[in-house]
Parts: C-alpha cells; sequence; structure tokens
C-alpha cells in the first residue's frame, strides 16, 4: 500500500523529471550535435524518456486517436 510521502516523493521526482527533459535536454542535445559527442547524445536521449505513468498515458491516447480516426475517416486495408 502506498502512503501519501510515497505519492509525493513519486510526484516531486515526475514533476522534476519533466523539468529537466524541457529545460535541460534540448540545450544537451544540441551541444552533443554540435560536438558530435556520442555520449553526450546518448544522455541526452536517455534523458527524454518521460516517467513510466506519462509514456503509458501517451501511449493510451495515441492508441485511442488512432483507433478513432480510423473509424470516422473510413480507413480500410484492402487485401490484393
Amino acid at each position: 500500500m502506498r502512503t501519501d510521502a510515497n505519492r509525493g516523493q513519486r510526484r516531486r521526482w515526475e514533476q522534476g523529471h519533466l523539468s529537466l527533459l524541457f529545460g535541460r535536454v534540448p540545450r544537451v542535445l544540441g551541444r552533443a550535435i554540435a560536438s558530435r559527442n556520442a555520449n553526450l547524445v546518448a544522455m541526452a536521449l536517455d534523458m527524454m524518456v518521460p516517467p513510466l505513468s506519462l509514456l503509458v498515458v501517451l501511449t493510451v491516447v495515441g492508441l485511442t486517436l488512432t483507433f478513432v480516426s480510423s473509424q470516422i475517416g473510413g480507413w480500410h486495408c484492402h487485401s490484393s
């Protein structure tokens, strides 16, 4: 069972990670590409992975939008 303290810590971690993602990653990635530093590119890519809960939400939203648009747009697969 998760306590309020655990939930608060997780929320702080996720907000900090998102702050890092939007604040520092673009600069690090730009510097990595400009200097052609593969290790720095790898570090920037690693920092770009969102928290698991956000990743799940984005995946579900993306799949839902894809399904809805395919139903509305009449997307059909044609086999030869």
